[in-house]
């Protein structure tokens, strides 16, 4: 039975379940075996903000890492046209890619070998635990549960981080003076984190209201 799977605001096709009929009462009646298929599943995909390494064997310049954009797409090396790979196990990507090599005439039988690389945030400066927080598989992360993570403030922690995000073209972004504490009580809406954000809780004379 093909499914739908939407995330981070694309809709991608995905073969779920794919049980014939004598399996269907099984699947209703045993909730915890048809999420745990459901799981395994998703935990194969690619997701937007992912990042991957592509192996071609035999050339190095076309073996590199990319971050997959928020359309689901990246823009290898030698290819003029992006190809899509969210919502592809990693297995599929790779045959995308061979196909879209061998499209464009670039290389006759490409043997490829697609690799995640872990997904996670940086939260450094005034927190009990800094360093590397990482992002569930198929999951968002956010400001305030990076933060939990992160072990809350020290006390000389300020009320604002700020967020350095690189971008797949290796520029950053910096947003500065995010009110953390006020998303922290609510009062702000929270902020999706991306993977390799840095998160930079500065240091701070004045103490802050985190109770």
């Amino acid at each position: 039975m093909l499914q739908t799977l939407i995330l981070f605001g694309g809709v991608w096709p995905v073969a779920l379940l794919a049980a014939d009929a004598s399996n269907t009462s099984v699947a209703q009646t045993d909730p915890v075996a048809t999420q745990a298929k459901l799981s395994v599943a998703k935990a194969d995909l690619l997701y937007p903000t992912d990042v991957i390494k592509i192996n071609v064997a035999d050339d190095e310049k076309a073996s590199h890492e990319y971050k997959i954009e928020a359309d689901g797409k990246i823009k290898p090396v030698y290819l003029k046209t992006a190809v899509q790979v969210a919502g592809l196990s990693i297995s599929a990507a790779g045959d995308a890619l061979s196909k879209a090599y061998m499209e464009e005439k670039i290389f006759v039988n490409p043997h490829i070998k697609v690799s995640i690389s872990p997904s996670q945030v940086f939260f450094i400066g005034e927190v009990n635990k800094p360093g590397a927080i990482p992002i569930p598989t198929g999951q968002k992360l956010t400001l305030v549960q990076a933060f939990n993570a992160a072990g809350g403030p020290t006390h000389n922690a300020a009320g604002a981080v700020t967020i350095t995000r690189i971008k797949s073209d290796g520029s950053t972004e910096t947003l500065k003076n995010v009110d953390l504490i006020g998303t922290f009580h609510g009062r702000n809406s929270d902020v999706a984190l991306e993977n390799g954000d840095i998160v930079l809780l500065n240091e701070s004379l004045l103490c802050c209201d985190w109770q």
